[in-house]
């Protein structure tokens, strides 16, 4: 299972003259730089979802799993390319990459935080294995472990994936409708039971913030 490097990835992504065998794609990948010795930089996206202010004391986290019932205190907000979302301490919001990715049978991949961003207190991901086939932009849990609000420019490079091959490729499952060919807004679909007993400990986190600061 090695990682790939900056020669393995430009022969997968199409960039050079020799057979990729099974592409990888990435894109837009805006500059050439947004390749490394062993990644590929991902860039912000421009819509994000955030906490409602809400009355409700907790969040079960067997209902969190329920996207109609997330949409009861999270509310979408859009950004343009180039402008500024500032994430405050202790908040929590929901991202999108960029980037459209698209992986082949024998490549999976896991993202990382950007050291840049990881030293002031962000982190953009409580999941972050990609699995063999996978198709669209990926969503990132944004969380702000600092002391001061950090400011994010939508496309700016947060996040790093890496890329690995697997032992033998997998075998692709039926897909369900037709999957984007396109951008897409960060999903609050089929959350893991870890991830909603995040969003319950953030979420609890803001309420009782709440109640002091109206105190």
């Amino acid at each position: 299972m090695a990682i790939l490097t900056r020669d393995d990835l430009n022969i997968r992504l199409g960039k050079t003259d020799k057979d990729p065998g099974e592409k990888i794609m990435v894109a837009p990948l805006l500059e050439d730089k947004q390749i490394g010795e062993g990644s590929i930089d991902l860039r912000l996206g421009t819509f994000f979802w955030l906490f409602r202010q809400t009355e409700l004391e907790k969040a079960d986290s067997d209902v969190l799993s329920s996207e109609s019932q997330m949409l009861r205190f999270m509310e979408p907000v859009r950004k343009g390319f180039g402008e500024n979302f500032v994430l405050h301490p202790g908040q929590f919001a929901l991202a999108g990459t960029f980037e459209y990715i698209v992986l082949p049978p024998d490549v999976a991949a896991y993202v990382t935080t950007r050291s840049r961003y990881g030293r002031i207190g962000l982190l953009i991901a409580t999941a972050t294995f990609v699995h063999p086939c996978w198709k669209g932009c990926l969503t990132l849990e944004l969380e702000n472990v600092g002391v001061v609000p950090i400011v994010l420019k939508c496309g700016s490079s947060i996040a790093h994936i890496i890329f690995h091959e697997t032992k033998q490729p997998v075998k692709p499952k039926p897909e369900k409708g037709k999957p984007p060919v396109y951008p897409t807004r960060p999903s609050l679909k089929a959350l893991s039971k870890t991830e909603s007993k995040k969003l319950e400990e953030v979420f609890q986190k803001l309420y009782h913030r709440d109640q002091r600061t109206s105190l």
